[in-house]
């Protein structure tokens, strides 16, 4: 009798222990996923570049607001789902606003901001891709993006391109904070242009990034010299363009080059069309940029415009987009660029939005599947 009521007191002890541990493991997960208390720091955001614009929604297509620095950090007091967003409040207002999450650091857990949201419209840009197509008109300095064109790009995609995803091959004009972050940061405002909203949203990725292949000092001939690739991002064997599109997987590549050219400008052709066999070989779609400048004539003595008329007589050879940048600044104050002297190169603000622009406008048309 003794041994049996040893033996039932033995397991009632052994179930109790189990049932300890049971609790201490519920407790512990309890505890790991505990909501944010009273007492915890809210987690705060530090701006990366030096100034941005708030939205008032997640989307690059949402109008701007207050305008925040990189001199404070900003409490964060929502997040979308992917934490690809994050609502800042400004310090001693009851301002808040939306910004990118790769525009800054985070310091604590977003992990316990509370998700917001937001209705999606129907037919608007936060459908891209499903939204019927609004016909935009082509700016007559967009050449060449015929139907044999859209089903280039098409047929990239099919062969594993990403359709969310363009790059850029270029040279200091090209770099993220001359290009392409200005719109990301918002000194583009791009809501300003509804009928591009559907390609601002399907490439939003596209603008919050840098390109490997894109570089101050950069020329035709950069692209397969391995000695140009950042250590860090590429391959031992591979140059700034084999680098770019194995990191990127881009459908689109805007190709800017030709202003570090104005000493080689007689080699620039045969680069430049390197450059063209390459990306089509790849299954991406060159969409050719003539420059603001002249330098190889200012500086290398060629004949004027020389390097511009080489890309526009390759487009056409090789029935490509052109976006003839040159052309299109002639209006422009200093027509284009930062006064620098004899010999301007630098985009200044006007150039890199009508840069900006007519860079929506080509998505816009190679993606749109509307005729026009």
């Amino acid at each position: 009798m003794y041994k049996h009521t040893d033996q039932r007191t033995g397991r009632i002890r052994a179930g109790l222990a189990c049932l300890m541990c049971m609790a201490v493991l519920v407790s512990g997960l309890i505890v790991g996923a505990r909501p944010a208390q009273a007492d915890d720091p809210a987690p705060t955001f530090k701006l990366a570049v030096r100034g941005v614009g708030l939205r008032s929604a997640p989307r690059l297509t949402a109008p701007l607001g207050s305008w925040v620095t990189d001199e404070a950090a900003y409490v964060i007091t929502a997040r979308t789902f992917d934490k690809s967003w994050f609502k800042l409040a400004e310090p001693g207002t009851q301002t808040t606003g939306w910004i990118l999450a790769s525009l800054g650091t985070i310091k604590g857990d977003a992990s316990v901001l509370p998700v917001e949201k937001l209705p999606v419209k129907k037919g608007t840009a936060a459908g891209a891709g499903k939204a019927a197509d609004a016909i935009v008109k082509p700016s007559p300095f967009i050449i060449g993006i015929t139907p044999s064109v859209r089903k280039q790009w098409q047929a990239g995609v099919k062969a594993g391109r990403r359709a969310d995803l363009f790059t850029v091959v270029g040279d200091c004009n090209s770099e993220p904070s001359a290009y392409l972050w200005r719109l990301s940061a918002g000194s583009f405002d791009a809501s300003k242009y509804p009928e591009l909203a559907r390609a601002v949203e399907q490439f939003t990725w596209s603008f919050t990034r840098g390109s490997s292949a894109a570089f101050s000092g950069f020329n035709s001939a950069s692209m397969f010299d391995t000695g140009w690739s950042s250590p860090q991002l590429c391959q031992k064997t591979e140059g700034p363009l084999a680098c770019e599109l194995r990191r990127s997987n881009a459908s689109i590549a805007f190709v800017a080059l030709g202003t570090g050219d104005q000493f080689t400008w007689k080699d620039f052709p045969k680069h430049y069309r390197a450059i063209i066999d390459y990306l089509l070989q790849a299954h991406v779609l060159p969409v050719l940029v003539t420059k603001a400048d002249d330098l190889e004539s200012q500086q290398g003595g060629a004949a004027p415009g020389a390097i511009n008329a080489a890309v526009r007589a390759l487009g056409a050879e090789y029935d490509l987009p052109v976006i003839d940048f040159y052309a299109a600044t002639r209006t422009l104050p200093d027509k284009g660029l930062r006064y620098e002297g004899n010999a301007n190169f630098h985009m200044s603000p006007e150039g890199s939005d009508l840069r900006l622009l007519l860079t929506l406008q080509t998505l816009t048309a190679i993606t749109s599947n509307v005729s026009k």
